[in-house]
């Protein structure tokens, strides 16, 4: 428990090695030269450098709730709670340049952060003796796995962005840097993730630590979620299939799914974001959700078509509100992977492995089938051919991890395939969340794949002159 306390009490501290505050392009300051001389010089500043970057990685918990929930059909903004007029726009598909949400600086904050480590980390194993290079390999794995990650993030939001693999570490770097290709920086995202895959733990000494750092099996669900993006479905079962052979998850009972988010730290979770109000680790779900409330969930109600669902009541309250983060102390743990995800992840690389192979559909329902089962509710018989496949994993991705982030994401990824073959299926479940003439103004919106992806933010540009705006916001 000492051990646990420690670790959620770094995940606080200021990260002070990296003094971030402003450049011209991504608002990161370089290492101050006096820090770096007297930093990096044994274990413990490897072991508080990779924990700061997870505690940067957490400063982003609204963009991952606005740029991967909100865009999607199972929420609606509430006018007039005091969201505010840019955060609405995001659920209307108004977004502007100059839309707030659209800052990615705290991204590439960890980003620097992990660039930091891969390239210091290794000198610390000849000054401090108790640090192997095992050690060493271990924090950088994690670093790896930060830095892709949080490309990953930025590749599916704004489809380009600069791809930078240096630290900024001095005043003389040049940061006018051009965008790089969606496959270009997905690419890299695959090579940081072999790359922790081959030196990170399968377990660290405690619960608390093995859930919010990055293992292999956190490594394995995060390969499959990419390979899947790139239509790499041979290799995103592959991945599934290491950690549902680990044997070390479990879907949780339907009595206890309530757990998965509050304490959290469960059986069924491989890697998420830890909170603790008596540590002063708080979010603002609870606020956004119940309180305010700043969104209305009750679109999910029309995928919940049986009322035997063991996932309504843990999801959802009656009047519409998320229930999944319904606690006042705003601590409830944010999810990235957990065991579910990592079933329907394998259950969609095998509907699309080989379009309409009978015997691959099958398995697919088979996998949804796995947590159908969990849910309480009736099992489906056959799938006939791969579009039915694609909705019903829409559909049961919808039930199962409603409001975690991943509805936007699944809907693109979905739509995208087969030179935008889905396109007509993003559309109409985007709009089946409005009403009247509120749908011919969203369907308009949203009929360009290239609206699918956000604006790059005025200082962005006005900061580095070679990156030029995305083309549906030019």
């Amino acid at each position: 428990m000492k051990t646990d306390k420690i670790y959620l009490f770094l995940l606080i501290a200021v990260f002070s090695i990296q003094a971030i505050s402003c450049n011209r392009m991504l608002d990161i300051a370089p290492e101050n030269k006096l820090t770096r001389e007297k930093f990096w010089q044994k274990k413990e500043d490897a072991v508080s450098a990779i924990i700061g970057t997870y505690s940067t990685l957490r400063s982003n918990q609204e963009a991952f709730l606005y740029w991967g929930e909100v865009r999607g059909e199972l929420l609606n903004s509430i006018p007039g709670k005091g969201a505010g007029t840019d955060k609405e726009s995001i659920d209307v598909f108004l977004i502007q340049p100059s839309n707030v949400m659209n800052k990615y600086t705290n991204f590439y904050k960890v980003i620097n952060q992990a660039n930091l480590v891969i390239k210091n980390i290794p000198g610390i194993v000849a000054k401090d003796p108790s640090f192997s290079t095992e050690n060493a390999n271990q924090i950088m794995g994690e670093a790896y796995f930060l830095r892709a990650f949080t490309y990953f993030w930025l590749a599916r939001t704004f489809k380009e962005v600069p791809l930078i693999l240096e630290p900024s570490e001095s005043d003389g770097q040049n940061y006018n840097v051009i965008k790089s290709p969606f496959e270009v920086i997905m690419t890299q995202v695959l090579a940081d993730i072999k790359l922790a895959e081959n030196s990170l733990p399968v377990a660290y000494d405690s619960d608390v630590q093995t859930k919010g750092r990055a293992t292999r099996y956190a490594a394995y669900a995060f390969e499959a979620d990419v390979d899947l993006w790139l239509g790499k479905n041979q290799e995103a079962i592959a991945a599934c299939d290491m950690v549902i052979n680990s044997k070390q998850f479990a879907l949780l009972t339907p009595t206890n799914l309530g757990n998965l988010f509050t304490p959290g730290n469960t059986g069924e979770s491989i890697w998420e974001l830890q909170y603790n109000n008596s540590l002063n680790q708080t979010h603002s779900l609870y606020t956004w959700f119940n309180n305010k409330p700043y969104f209305s969930g009750n679109p999910v109600f029309s995928l919940f078509d049986d009322p035997v669902d063991a996932r309504i009541v843990t999801s959802i309250t009656p009047g519409g509100s998320v229930q999944k983060y319904n606690i006042s102390t705003n601590d409830a743990h944010w999810i990235f992977y957990r065991y579910a995800d990592v079933i329907l992840m394998k259950a969609e690389a095998l509907a699309h492995l080989v379009p309409d192979n009978v015997a691959n559909l099958s398995l697919t329902v088979k996998e949804i089938n796995k947590i159908r089962s969990r849910a309480g509710i009736a099992l489906i018989p056959v799938i006939s051919n791969t579009q039915q496949a694609d909705e019903f994993l829409l559909d049961e991705r919808g039930r199962e991890l409603c409001f975690e982030g991943k509805r936007w994401f699944d809907l693109v990824r979905f739509a995208s395939r087969n030179n935008f073959a889905g396109k007509d299926m993003l559309i109409s479940r985007i709009v089946s969340a409005v009403n009247g003439v509120d749908q011919l103004v969203i369907r308009t919106r949203v009929d360009n794949p290239e609206s699918w992806y956000l604006p790059l933010h005025v200082d962005a540009l006005s900061s580095n002159s070679l990156l030029v705006q995305n083309p549906y916001y030019q």
